[in-house]
């Protein structure tokens, strides 16, 4: 069996915030567009870049809801989540 090919470039993707703390989607969602429409292969969602320790794992599923909605199936997602907050 052949290992998935994750691609030539993964980008670690922040995660945008509102004023009161919680993730911005519409904010998140813009920024993978760009990320992929600038040539990344994949995103990074939720990791130590995109605050993954600080969101609770019902923010976390959210995130990786509103990335895979907005760049759809064919982008590799991964997460590399350390820790929550619960």
């Amino acid at each position: 069996m052949m290992a998935a090919e994750w691609g030539r470039l993964l980008t670690a993707m922040v995660t945008p915030m509102t004023d009161s703390g919680a993730v911005n989607d519409g904010a998140l969602a813009d920024l993978a567009q760009a990320l992929v429409e600038s040539g990344t292969d994949g995103l990074v969602v939720t990791g130590t870049t995109g605050e993954g320790p600080t969101l609770s794992d019902e923010e976390a599923v959210s995130a990786w809801a509103t990335v895979r909605a907005a760049v759809g199936a064919d982008v590799t997602l991964e997460q590399a989540r350390t820790a929550a907050r619960e």
